[in-house]
């Protein structure tokens, strides 16, 4: 059976004697060996210990590491057509809502032009009849509120296929910038609804006119957003933005 040095040494000191000298010096020959031993057992078990630490805190950064590097190349896939499809939306929308529109004056040509121009205008074929019965004078007003109807529908088509691209790619966007694209696409919708209201219902109460909003600050909005993907994806602290956590 294993003797205790430290136990044995103990219990013979405390009743002294010649036995007391023996132990004495029976823990100077074997105590410092066991505690030396004891050392050494309790810093490989430390070391252990620390290497599987390490070991598994290396496989967790290589983990984050790997699923940052894949979030940030689908995140490169996606971008590109969410920024195509918010300048065309933005394009579309400011055609809408924008009071400058370069008509043809159908009171001073002649029919030739008249037949040779209007079909070239994304009109449906009953719309270019009513137009045409219509005389020279009258043509302007019916002409104007056709090209309303198409010139809103692209509008709306090209925000819906922004917002729907922004929504597919947004776990795949950072939360800062999907924050911005969608801050943006909000702007553009209710400018492009509050629009045709405003047309259907001219004499409306309006409180805040989201139309007449874009109309005048939708260029800004389109810009700064254009400048902000761009120092972040572009610029020299785009490193230090995209190492940035993700909100929960």
């Amino acid at each position: 059976m294993a003797i205790n040095i430290p136990t044995f040494v103990a219990s013979v000191l405390t009743s002294g004697g010649g036995a007391a000298a023996i132990a004495y010096a029976l823990f100077k020959a074997f105590g410092a060996k066991w505690m030396e031993n004891r050392f050494a057992a309790q810093l490989e078990k430390s070391k252990q210990a620390h290497a599987t630490e390490t070991e598994h805190l290396r496989f967790k950064i290589a983990s984050l590491l790997d699923r940052a590097t894949k979030l940030n190349q689908r995140e490169f896939e996606v971008l590109p057509d969410i920024w195509a499809k918010a300048d065309e939306a933005y394009n579309h929308a400011a055609a809408l809502i924008s009071p400058w529109r370069n008509r043809p004056d159908f009171l001073n040509m002649t029919e030739p032009h008249f037949e040779n121009l209007i079909v070239q205008y994304d009109l449906q074929q009953y719309q270019i009849d009513q137009i045409r019965a219509l005389k020279p004078s009258e043509r302007g007003h019916k002409f104007n509120e056709a090209m309303f109807w198409v010139e809103l529908y692209r509008a709306q088509l090209a925000a819906h296929e922004f917002v729907k691209a922004l929504s597919t790619g947004s776990i795949y966007v950072h939360p800062h910038t999907f924050a911005k694209l969608a801050e943006f696409a909000n702007q553009l919708s209710k400018g492009v609804r509050t629009y045709e209201l405003n047309h259907q219902y001219p004499t409306r109460e309006r409180e805040d006119d989201d139309a007449e909003a874009f109309r005048m600050n939708g260029r800004v909005w389109f810009e700064e957003l254009g400048k902000f993907l761009r120092e972040r994806y572009w610029g020299n602290n785009a490193t230090a933005l995209l190492a940035q956590p993700e909100e929960r």
